[in-house]
């Protein structure tokens, strides 16, 4: 997950003003919260966690604050969410999915009611669901299990999307997260533009894992109308003899017969992304971008307009960050840089096009392209968010299989007491501020797959957050702010033949 603070807002009522900041989570708006709301969050963390485990928090002050000093909080405040947010136990605990789910209830000022809300397969047909408009996302996901019959063991295999359809192809947006109402999200993101939807369809990686999935009709159709999406939009590669027998496999209604051929095509299962622009193997290279497979894939257009393939592997990649900045499309340049995810940013010479000033995203990766060489590579696109989180999964996924660790459905999250060891608040302890401070206990309801997805090792979930300067398998790293992979396979690991 990816939060990011871009401004500010004066809201002033009939009594008083006072300053709230506008959250995005994974590119998109979310909440706004007072800076006494987030102090109050950040003090129930210290009591649940340790306050050794978590960064410092910008202080209070007694006085009113300057815009010089407004824009160090805002700053400040961001750097303190986005290195919370590395930590397992922080974002799986009822106290970090209450709190924001809270915040983007008040934001909207939405009261709880029964609501239908369209969710679709990727053949586009609708599954209507009745749920209340402030339901999180693992309870509209068992809604939908439940319309369609899926095994509830199963469930964790899928996952809910926020997607913008363009000419009856879909665009991933980004999936969505259990500290958040799907209801809500969607309401904020087609009052600005009306094409998005929310859509089922895998939530892993390996294709090793339909075998697991096979034997149920339900999960059979969602990976078919999923494949045949991408089949018929060309985003799987299939040549002429083989769409042919995928054209007559489709005709016989032999589902997993076609899933089956499907599975041995370049770029099943993978996201496909929009063309955008990359600084390998030069500068300003117009690319194509798709993760999947263990790999990010980069195809790159030539000067004769030709393509050349490059597939960077997840276990080779040793970090990443993610970087907005203020880009002049007039000049070409960025006019002010702000890293959100990492202390210094990497900058290309040109840019996407031309015209006003506006936010970019840059993804930077840090990669072993031969032993003993590690190269950043940076992709500029309005989807790199949803990149940086592809990785994260692919790294996530591959961590569970070292550890011999299936999917499945997790027991609820164990909370900790101030030393930061097993047991401490009791479930339901915390609340929720609000603008006008008063509270209301943070109450979470249960469902089938609740805490539900990949479940990792205790190791993985239980690690305190890095320090800024530490080791990684044999490489120093630089800033807290970076992305690590656990997954990194260093010198080590490997000879020049694996490379």
């Amino acid at each position: 997950m990816h939060f990011s603070i871009a401004d500010t807002q004066l809201i002033k009522d009939q009594n008083h003003s006072f300053v709230t900041y506008n959250i995005s989570i994974n590119g998109s708006f979310h909440c706004s919260l007072r800076y006494k709301q987030l102090y109050n969050f950040h003090e129930q963390l210290k009591r649940t966690f340790g306050a050794n485990t978590l960064p410092l928090f910008p202080p209070k002050r007694l006085l009113p604050l300057t815009p010089t000093q407004t824009e160090e909080r805002r700053s400040q405040i961001e750097k303190y969410i986005q290195i919370i947010s590395q930590d397992q136990r922080i974002v799986s605990s009822d106290l970090f999915n209450g709190f924001f789910l809270s915040g983007q209830q008040e934001t909207q000022n939405s009261k709880m009611e029964e609501v239908i809300v369209d969710v679709f397969q990727l053949n586009w047909q609708s599954i209507k669901v009745q749920i209340y408009s402030t339901d999180r996302t693992d309870i509209v996901l068992d809604s939908v299990a439940k319309a369609l019959e899926l095994t509830p063991p199963l469930i964790p295999y899928f996952s809910l999307f926020v997607v913008k359809r363009v000419d009856n192809v879909c665009v991933p947006i980004r999936k969505l997260q259990n500290f958040e109402s799907p209801y809500l999200t969607l309401k904020t993101m087609n009052s600005v533009d009306s094409s998005h939807a929310i859509v089922i369809r895998k939530s892993y990686w390996d294709s090793i894992y339909d075998d697991e999935v096979f034997g149920d009709r339900t999960a059979v159709n969602i990976l078919y109308f999923q494949t045949l999406h991408d089949i018929e939009k060309d985003l799987i590669e299939a040549n002429k003899e083989t769409r042919r027998q995928l054209t007559s496999l489709q005709a016989k209604g032999s589902k997993q017969e076609y899933l089956q051929l499907s599975r041995t095509l370049k770029y099943y299962g993978y996201i496909q992304f929009e063309p955008c622009f990359c600084d390998y193997p030069q500068q300003n290279t117009r690319v194509l971008i798709a993760t999947g497979g263990k790999e990010l894939n980069i195809r790159a257009y030539t000067a004769a307009e030709h393509m050349k393939e490059y597939s960077f592997r997840v276990t080779r990649v040793r970090c990443w960050r993610l970087t907005t900045s203020l880009h002049d499309k007039l000049n070409g340049c960025a006019i002010n840089a702000n890293t959100s995810s990492s202390s210094s940013s990497s900058s290309l010479s040109s840019c996407q096009s031309t015209g006003a000033a506006n936010t970019r995203f840059e993804l930077s990766f840090e990669y072993l392209l031969s032993k003993d060489h590690l190269q950043w590579i940076t992709i500029i696109s309005d989807q790199a968010i949803l990149m940086s989180v592809c990785l994260q999964g692919m790294v996530e996924e591959l961590l569970m299989k070292r550890n011999g660790k299936k999917i499945k459905r997790e027991e609820p999250s164990l909370q900790y007491t101030t030393n930061g060891t097993a047991g401490g608040s009791r479930r339901g302890s915390w609340s929720y501020m609000k603008r006008d401070g008063s509270s209301h206990q943070i109450s979470l309801p249960r469902s089938v797959s609740t805490d539900a997805g990949l479940a990792y090792s205790a190791e993985i979930h239980n690690k305190p957050l890095k320090s800024s300067h530490s080791s990684h398998n044999g490489f120093p790293t630089k800033s807290r702010h970076f992305v690590e992979n656990d997954a990194f396979n260093g010198i080590g690991d490997i000879g020049d033949d694996d490379l």
